[in-house]
């Protein structure tokens, strides 16, 4: 990363400008649309597993019961714009990303006894914050360059929403199964397994119950509770250092990125 903003900066005809980051608009929508996607993205990863796993759902149905983030989203972006002409956009993005961190920290409250029900009010505060901060920050982006660098602004737009997704997904993910292979394996210390079931059951809840599921009997269901309350605990401490992560890029969006665009960044865009 070092090696490429070096060489960007001295090159004659860069492949992305370093000076746009002088912006505080641009840098500081872009790092909350980053943060957005890091927890859209490493719930939704999160939250499909607990209701396929956990609460038992098929993939079509699990499908249906997070359609919900979707449906609110649809409805909270066009309606953002009109709450940034009327407010600005520093209010409507900080808003919408506590409402993120909200859902997040709501849903990182679940036990292996949570139901559907009980995680759709989460649901409903991501999707609308995704909406409310989502449209703005993308505006803030676009909206900070000239004309003749739009398609560089869209580009960067789409690597930060790509790199944060992926980090959400990566760091999130790497979270719940660490906690989950270590309470795995040391409630099965004490049991003389070979190696290769094991790592099976440590390696993911999905195996664990696939060898629950070959087991039967009470040593099969105590298998199956053991790695779904393994696994909700890895869940929950993935999810409150995303809220965590998101309330810290609120804080910073509430620091830097400009109420509205200047003037001068105004006829530029124009």
């Amino acid at each position: 990363m070092s090696l490429f903003v070096l060489w960007e900066r001295r090159s004659s005809h860069p492949m992305l400008e370093m000076a746009l980051f002088s912006s505080r608009r641009f840098s500081a929508a872009m790092a909350a649309l980053s943060l957005v996607v890091f927890a859209l993205m490493g719930g939704l990863f999160l939250l499909t597993q607990y209701l396929q796993f956990s609460l038992g759902y098929s993939a079509f149905q699990t499908g249906l019961r997070v359609m919900p983030i979707a449906a609110v989203v649809l409805v909270t972006a066009p309606l953002s714009s009109v709450v940034v002409r009327l407010v600005g956009t520093k209010p409507v993005v900080f808003t919408g990303m506590a409402l993120i961190a909200t859902g997040l920290l709501l849903m990182s409250r679940v036990t292996v006894h949570g139901t559907w029900a009980g995680a759709l009010p989460a649901f409903l505060l991501m999707g609308a914050g995704t909406g409310f901060s989502f449209a703005p920050c993308t505006e803030s982006v676009m909206g900070s360059l000239p004309l003749a660098q739009a398609g560089v602004g869209a580009a960067t737009n789409s690597a930060a929403l790509q790199t944060g997704g992926a980090l959400g997904v990566g760091v999130l993910g790497s979270l719940l199964n660490t906690r989950y292979q270590d309470h795995m394996t040391t409630a099965l210390a004490h049991y003389k397994i070979p190696g290769s079931i094991l790592g099976l059951i440590t390696g993911s809840l999905g195996g664990a119950l696939e060898v629950a599921s070959h087991i039967g009997g009470s040593l099969g269901a105590e298998l199956t509770s053991g790695a779904r309350l393994a696994f909700v605990s890895g869940m929950d401490l993935a999810l409150s250092v995303g809220a965590v992560v998101v309330t810290a890029g609120a804080v910073i969006v509430l620091a830097v990125l400009p109420n509205r665009a200047t003037t001068h960044t105004s006829s530029k865009s124009s």
